[in-house]
Formats: structure tokens, sequence, C-alpha cells
């Protein structure tokens, strides 16, 4: 991932930080907001503030001309305020992130996640570290190549897994990019009040060599073993059904489980369908007849089809196949065969055959 994309989907995409930057420690802007714009005099204040921490608190510290009275300084992190709005300033191995909030969000608000964005960069650059070979002759595959998955939820709570999917592939960052307030009692991703599987959006990136893998993605993340049973099962679907991927159902990026802070929990890891539906009814039934056929076609039915079946059809942002609709929630789908080629008709040949496809054949003549 970019330091740019750091600045905006970690800092500013959190709604809690209103102006950002990323400024080297031996100089130089990697990465800001929009209009934020540091001078070079600045930029070497501010590193020269966590030499000096007395003096930052003494002097205040000076950001895009404007000067902020210093509330607290160390050699990581400073923090100011000026008027109701405030700074936050952290240091990691490489870099500083710099960072303005704007009333009405506060310290308490802002400040976790800037700070909890400096203990991820320096995690992930330790892991980095400790994966460089001593001397080229003595590199060993797994050194780089371990499955490991750092999750990262707005910078907010950081969690390593492992893949399921792809232990022997290099390690892979997710960033979790619509994390609920942190103020909010009923978010947290470990400890929260458990319920139905939350399904998150965000950014999948791991390297290939001199390549990348990356792209926006769908995270469904439960917890408890019951719920991951579930999921595992989902998962594997997912892995039978490879043909249909990105055509039929979404595509399959990862799996990962772990324990952590001695709660089980697993997350699945798909591309990102959140286009908007047809609104024309007639067009949006005759989609999903076609969708539940191909997938019958192959021997296989949803299980999830015969009641509302809204939240089972997600849309494709970007599709080359003429059908945008792909099918999700497949932890109950299961091999079938039936009479697909003509649905309207199927129950009515086979008093056992498929219901799932008349079901929708039904639907689809109501709207013509």
């Amino acid at each position: 991932m970019s330091w740019q994309a750091y600045v905006d989907t970690n800092l500013i995409g959190t709604g809690k930080v209103s102006k950002a930057a990323i400024i080297g420690l031996q100089g130089g802007v990697w990465a800001s907001s929009p209009g934020y714009t540091l001078s070079a005099q600045e930029q070497k204040e501010i590193v020269n503030a966590f030499n000096n921490p007395g003096a930052a608190q003494a002097s205040g510290i000076r950001l895009a001309g404007q000067k902020f009275f210093t509330l607290q300084a160390n050699d990581r992190s400073i923090y100011g305020k000026k008027a109701a709005d405030g700074c936050v300033l952290v240091k990691t191995k490489q870099a500083v992130l710099v960072t303005e909030y704007t009333a009405p969000v506060q310290a308490p608000e802002a400040t976790p996640i800037v700070e909890g964005l400096a203990d991820y960069l320096i995690g992930a650059l330790i892991i980095l570290m400790m994966r460089l070979p001593t001397s080229p002759q003595k590199r060993q595959r797994d050194d780089s190549c371990d499955g490991t998955v750092l999750i990262n939820f707005g910078g907010m709570h950081i969690y390593q897994m492992r893949s399921c999917l792809n232990p022997d592939l290099p390690a892979t960052t997710l960033y979790i990019t619509d994390v609920p307030d942190q103020l909010d009692p009923d978010f947290h991703p470990i400890h929260g009040p458990r319920g139905s599987p939350r399904v998150y959006s965000g950014w999948f990136y791991r390297a290939r060599g001199s390549a990348s893998e990356e792209g926006e993605v769908a995270v469904k993340w439960v917890r408890g073993m019951t719920r991951i049973e579930d999921l595992e099962r989902e998962r594997e679907n997912y892995c039978k059904l490879s043909d249909l991927q990105g055509e039929v159902i979404p595509r399959l990026w990862d799996y990962m489980e772990a324990s952590i802070e001695g709660v089980d929990v697993a997350c699945l890891v798909i591309e990102w369908c959140g286009g908007p539906h047809p609104e024309d009814p007639k067009l949006l039934s005759a989609q999903k007849l076609e969708l539940a056929m191909v997938l019958h076609k192959e021997g296989w039915c949803h299980g999830d089809l015969l009641d509302d079946d809204s939240h089972h059809f997600v849309v494709a942002e970007e599709d080359e196949t003429g059908n945008p609709l792909r099918l999700v929630d497949l932890t109950n789908a299961s091999e079938h065969r039936c009479f697909f080629e003509d649905p309207e008709c199927c129950v009515k040949r086979d008093p056992d055959g498929c219901h799932e496809l008349d079901n929708l054949a039904a639907r689809r003549l109501l709207n013509l």
C-alpha cells in the first residue's frame, strides 16, 4: 500500500483527522492530504522536536503556517492545541505522521487513530527486518513467505493472522476501511457484542516479487467456533466453485483463522461487489434467474434463495459477463441436480425437483 493510501484511508478516511502528511526523518514529504503543505523549515523543526521534546514543549509546534501550543511532547509523540482544534504527531522508525483534527472532533477520538497507525507501521517494519536474510546465500524460503496477514481496523485495532489458503505466500496487509466510530460501545472486532457475521469493506495488498496483488475487498468477520465452522464451510464451497469465481460468485482472495486475545476469530476475504442493483424489476429478476441457472447447470444450488433473496445477490462494479450480479453467502450451498434448462416447468416435471429455480422463475413471471 502506498504512503498516500495511508493518508487517504487510515487517517483522513476515518473522519477523525482533517489534515495529514507523512514526512521522512531524512527529509521530504512522502504523502499529504489535498492542500496541506508543510514548508521545508517546518519539516526540519518537526523532526528536531522529537530529538528535543523540552524545546517543543516550551515553544510549540508550527504546521502549515499555524502555531499550536504543545500539550505533551516526548521522543515518540507530540500533542498540540489551537483553540478548539488540535494536532497529533507521532514518529515511526522512518517517518513522522503529522495530523490535525478539527472540532467537534476531540483529542480522544483522533489520537488513537494516529497512534494506532504508527504502531502498525513500526510493527510492519520490525516484521520485515526480521525476514531479511543476513546474506543472499542464507535466505530461507519461509523467512519471507509464511502467509502472515496484518489486519488493520482503521488504525485502532491491528491483529496478526495467518492465511489458511496461502500459507507460503509473502506477507499481506488487509486494511478495514469502514470501521465504526471508535467511541461506539457496540464496536470492537474481538470483544464487542457478538451477533451475526459482520461484513466490512477493505483494501487487500500482497507483494509478489516485483509485482503486487491488491484491490478493494469485502471482509466477512466472525467470532466463536460455531460461526467459524459455518465460514469454513463457505470457504470450502468457494474453492469447489473456483471455475465460477468472478462470473457467478465473487473472487475469493483469502481466508484466515486465529485465536486473538483468547477469542477464536476467522475472516473470509472476497472481491468487493458494491455496485447498485438494476432499478428495473424485470431486468433484476431475469438476471437473478440467469445467474442461478448457471450455478445449477454446474450441479449446485445456493440453498438460501427460497425466501427473501435480496441480500444474497450483490453487484460487481466491473463486469465483462453481461450480468453484473454475483451470488454470496454460500454456507448452505450444496451439490444438486435438476432440470435447469426450463426452470418454469421444473417442479411440474419433477415434484421432487428444483424448488429454488422454480421460486426464482415464479418471481420473474410476476415481473413480466
